[in-house]
């Protein structure tokens, strides 16, 4: 489709051209948080942060079709807790906090 944004109608802002090719209606979830400890050789200790279906088939969030994780954002506190801030079903943001402790154990 030419637009994320094509079901509102009218558009009068160019399309994009060149960049990558999207792809659309892959699911879009779990949100999964790994982490390394060796500059990213691996990762281990995976924490499942949200889930759902995923679906992102439809741009139409109103009627609850739209079951995507989307736009994460990730901080850490001072305290080392981790703070993850994202786009939930496309209808709100969802926050969540992760403690540190569940990150410094040891598998």
């Amino acid at each position: 489709r030419l637009s994320l944004y094509d079901e509102l109608g009218e558009d009068s802002r160019p399309e994009a051209n060149g960049g990558c090719t999207p792809v659309w209606g892959v699911p879009r979830a779990p949100l999964i948080v790994f982490f390394s400890s060796d500059q990213g050789a691996t990762f281990l200790n995976p924490i499942e942060v949200w889930n759902s279906s995923g679906a992102c088939l439809s741009n139409n969030s109103s009627d609850g079709y739209n079951q995507e994780l989307s736009y994460p954002a990730i901080s850490q506190r001072n305290d080392g807790d981790l703070e993850i801030a994202f786009t939930l079903h496309r209808r709100a943001i969802a926050y969540v906090r992760i403690p540190a402790s569940e990150f410094n154990e040891a598998p």
